[in-house]
């Protein structure tokens, strides 16, 4: 079994995990009939290195596997809080961007979903003085205060330079240039989600200020 995938809107890579492709343990000492792993233990075994992969890196989860395990799977799992969706199938041989094809539509229906969520979590913490807006301010404090939730209206990409430090944007127009990040969109999502925040993409207008992006942190 190979979920070991981590998708960033658009882009499918290898998670960063040495947990997977796992397999069904096998014992040559047992009789032929009793040599492979029960389903269950191997599901349990996938599930319990799942989770401790979300533990460090928390994200949607889209769960793609053949019948009956998919659906094995789903009732047995203690660690899918964050199911964005299902695809049915054996997909062990796909090409990796057939598979992001399958992917994507979940995780940007899942992240569009919690709008409500998320838009009411900001009004909060804005009054909690625990909130900012605005891509420069939320940069800022993605990589220095502690990340809750991000939020992203659903148009808004900014292709930019990032400065040697790392803290500050500078839009940028020459997109083609090597030094420039076509989106620093996405480079801001990987970074909160790396960091444990959830995401939302969010309607246009949204957004108090006339922003376009908006970021929660949590207690110090």
């Amino acid at each position: 079994m190979d979920p070991g995938f981590d998708h960033q809107l658009g882009t499918l890579g290898r998670a960063d995990t040495t947990k997977f492709p796992m397999h069904a343990r096998t014992d040559k000492q047992r009789t032929d009939t009793e040599r492979t792993e029960p389903a269950h233990g191997f599901l349990k075994r996938v599930d319990q290195a799942l989770g401790a992969h979300l533990r460090v890196h928390p994200a949607p989860v889209v769960v793609i596997a053949a019948e009956p395990t998919l659906s094995r799977f789903l009732q047995m799992s203690a660690n899918l809080g964050r199911l964005a969706g299902r695809v049915t199938g054996n997909h062990v041989t796909t090409p990796l961007l057939e598979i992001e094809g399958l992917v994507a539509p979940h995780i940007e229906q899942y992240l569009a979903s919690r709008q409500d969520e998320a838009l009411v979590l900001l009004e909060r913490r804005l009054g909690q003085d625990r909130a900012v807006v605005g891509l420069e301010s939320v940069w800022l404090a993605s990589r220095w205060e502690r990340p809750e939730m991000l939020a992203v209206e659903d148009d808004f990409f900014f292709p930019a330079r990032i400065s040697p430090d790392g803290d500050s944007l500078d839009a940028a127009d020459d997109v083609e240039h090597p030094d420039v990040i076509d989106d620093v969109i996405d480079e801001l999502i990987e970074q909160v989600l790396a960091r444990g925040a959830w995401v939302a993409l969010v309607e246009p207008g949204t957004i108090p200020d006339g922003q376009r992006v908006a970021l929660t942190t949590r207690q110090r």
